[in-house]
């Protein structure tokens, strides 16, 4: 049996999007957090790994604000 692979970066899927949630570790799965998947104010849940749909955001890098940085520089 073979381990599912995690997708290539550049490809239009949910796990690649701005709007994924990873609550797995919460038992609650993996979700998506777009105002246009709401349904009865509920988060749409993501069926599966290479799904995509019309509302994907590419995801931004994490901000570097404070890492590394001392508080001098933090101050100024």
């Amino acid at each position: 049996m073979t381990q599912p692979q995690t997708p290539d970066p550049q490809k239009r899927v949910c796990m690649n999007c701005e709007h994924m949630i990873w609550g797995v570790a919460l038992g609650i799965g993996v979700l998506c957090d777009h105002p246009a998947n709401k349904k009865d104010g509920k988060l749409f849940k993501i069926p599966y790994r290479n799904y995509s749909c019309e509302h994907h955001q590419e995801r931004q890098p994490p901000s570097q604000c404070g890492r590394g940085a001392s508080d001098q520089d933090l101050l100024s």
